[in-house]
Formats: C-alpha cells, sequence, structure tokens
C-alpha cells in the first residue's frame, strides 16, 4: 500500500527546510484504507506546521462529490499565501 509514514514526512520535513520550500500534503483519501493501516497526518509530525499545509476534501469521504467543498489547515503564512489562488 502506498501510506507515507512518519519517517518518510520526517525526510520531507527536512527537505523542506533545507531547500526553503513549502509541502502541501493532499490528505483528501485519508478515510480510506485497509487491514487497518491508517495514514498518519503530516502535520502530526514535529516540525511539519513550520514547512506545510494539509488540504482535505468532504467529496471523498463523506460521498458529496460535485460539492467543491474542501479544507486547507497548517501553517498560516503558507494557508494565506495560497488562498490568493484558485
Amino acid at each position: 500500500p502506498a501510506i507515507a509514514h512518519e519517517d518518510f514526512f520526517k525526510e520531507v520535513i527536512a527537505f523542506a527546510k533545507k531547500h526553503n520550500i513549502i509541502v502541501v500534503h493532499d490528505f483528501a483519501y485519508a478515510e480510506f484504507y485497509f487491514d487497518g493501516n491508517k495514514p498518519i497526518s503530516f502535520l502530526s509530525v514535529p516540525g511539519a506546521k513550520e514547512v506545510g499545509v494539509e488540504i482535505n476534501s468532504l467529496s471523498k469521504s463523506y460521498s458529496l462529490a460535485g460539492s467543491r467543498i474542501g479544507y486547507m489547515i497548517g501553517n498560516e503564512e503558507i494557508v494565506r499565501a495560497l488562498t490568493q489562488f484558485k
């Protein structure tokens, strides 16, 4: 299964800090997992809130396809910057 684990996220955070880039973690399929392998939130890993945000959608988890309802959480400065785009 393609599930990112904490060690992977730690590497991503270190890379983002080293290269001064932001991380946008698409967590839209967070509720779809098998064999008890529930994915972890990127933002639950120490240092993640410094470099990134997480986006999610109600259309996947709550069968609201077409509703175009989503949200972004994480670093406030990054959220503000990204909300300038559609």
